[in-house]
């Protein structure tokens, strides 16, 4: 429950400061600004996504399972192979940003060049954070993941106070950021003695072997997140992905919840020991998720037109019908980030793997008709079918890889309506939404 509870803090205030940086952001640099900032920081975090060969999954997982003689020995293996798949993804961006980029201009295409630096650094970062998650110390795994969004909406506020506001000085913001942000993480792992140089090519091998299952579903699943906002950027103007983009923040809010469930999830069922202790934790895990993304994405559709003029000007307010389609695909998508977690955690990573590739093809497919006719509107309509299609799939699939019912996982008996009810009372009174009684 504590667990749960820090993870929500430092979800709301990551939510919080990433809809502040991306207001800010889209008021200073208007859309044409906001859709350059955009591309600059879309390529190279894709290519970092694509290019880890789910190496930290790999890592959360056998931190997770491994005693603590073996850790060091991950430690190494698994650094080793991050750091050589980071030298190759630089080289490669450096070659490809200028073909995909070749309609913003040359600044633009340099800047992108320049924020290469965060692969690397990303991942040292997410290796480094992964140790901390399957050793179950979610407090330093939360202060990381908050740290680099506070340092990187203090930096963008306060350059532009100074005058300094322009899409390249916001990129080194965040570059900034993430280097900072690395060298905390560095010194919470070495306070914990796990590090070590010596690698292990058995634990190299297992750790691929584990990594390229999940990455399938991963490479996969961030091209149905991000498929639509990569055809944009190459396929039409800046200012039409400075509206999607903040048409995606608003979907971030729906999704929120699922995220940060997910944090506590997948280490939590993974270290349960009982197959029916997982099954009842995953079940609650997912019904918790759902609730929370049906009650976000039925009120920020209703408030879509007031916070678009309000928040951003109205200069935004063509995106807001596609605002609204996506609060509504992202209600399968929070499932989808549920039952991947459950899946993987019961070492049946295949399973997602295979749902995403299926929302890849309905992505591909439907992004080729619906993008050219519908503009943007027809990316948000592809992401609600994608994800659609993925959930289905991963529901369907419960009963031959685990025996499980989908009914039994998605409906709630009286025993899980109660530890909900537990759940949410305690992260209310926590944080002071609500008073216990006296006397």
């Amino acid at each position: 429950m504590t667990n749960l509870l820090i993870s929500f803090v430092s979800s709301g205030f990551i939510l919080v400061a990433t809809m502040f940086g991306g207001i800010f952001t889209a008021r200073v640099l208007l859309p044409q600004g906001k859709g350059e900032l955009t591309a600059v920081i879309l390529w190279p975090s894709l290519l970092a996504a694509i290019g880890n060969l789910g190496i930290v999954d790999a890592v959360t997982y056998y931190a997770a399972e491994s005693d603590e003689n073996s850790l060091k020995r991950i430690f190494a293996s698994g650094l080793i192979l991050l750091l050589g798949l980071a030298v190759a993804l630089v080289g490669l961006g450096y070659f490809i940003l200028p073909n995909f980029l070749s309609h913003y201009g040359p600044d633009v295409i340099i800047t992108a060049q320049l924020y290469l630096a965060f692969i690397p650094t990303n991942f040292a970062t997410l290796f480094l954070m992964a140790f901390l998650a399957g050793r179950m110390h979610l407090l330093e795994f939360n202060i990381l993941r908050t740290l680099v969004h506070l340092l990187a909406v203090t930096g963008i506020v306060s350059t532009a106070l100074l005058g300094w506001a322009s899409v390249r000085v916001f990129t080194f913001v965040n570059l900034t950021a993430n280097i900072l942000t690395l060298l905390v993480a560095f010194w919470l792992v070495l306070r914990q003695r796990w590090c070590c140089w010596l690698p292990n090519g058995f634990l190299m091998h297992q750790l691929l072997n584990y990594g390229w299952k999940t990455q399938i579903g991963s490479i996969a699943s961030l091209l149905n997140l991000r498929l639509d906002q990569m055809l944009i950027s190459v396929l039409l103007r800046p200012a039409a992905l400075g509206l999607y983009a903040v048409a995606v923040m608003f979907s971030a809010g729906v999704v929120f919840g699922a995220n940060t469930i997910v944090v506590v999830a997948f280490p939590q069922i993974s270290n349960l020991r009982s197959p029916d202790e997982k099954y009842l934790a995953w079940k609650r895990f997912l019904l918790l998720s759902t609730g929370l993304a049906l009650i976000t994405s039925f009120s920020l559709w209703w408030l879509t037109p007031w916070l678009l003029y309000i928040f951003f000007g109205s200069a935004f307010m063509p995106a807001t019908l596609t605002v609204r389609w996506l609060l509504v695909a992202s209600i399968p998508l929070s499932l989808n980030v549920i039952l991947t977690a459950g899946y993987k955690a019961f070492n049946q990573p295949l399973v997602p793997s295979q749902a995403e590739l299926i929302g890849m093809g309905v992505t591909s497919v439907a992004l080729f008709f619906l993008l050219p006719r519908y503009d943007i509107l027809g990316a948000a309509w592809a992401s609600l079918l994608a994800y659609s299609a993925s959930c289905v799939y991963m529901l369907s699939k419960l009963s031959r890889s685990l025996t499980i019912r989908p009914l039994d996982l998605i409906y709630p008996t009286l025993d899980d309506w109660k530890y909900v009810e537990r759940v949410l009372y305690t992260v209310a009174k926590r944080v002071g939404l609500v008073r216990p009684f006296a006397g």
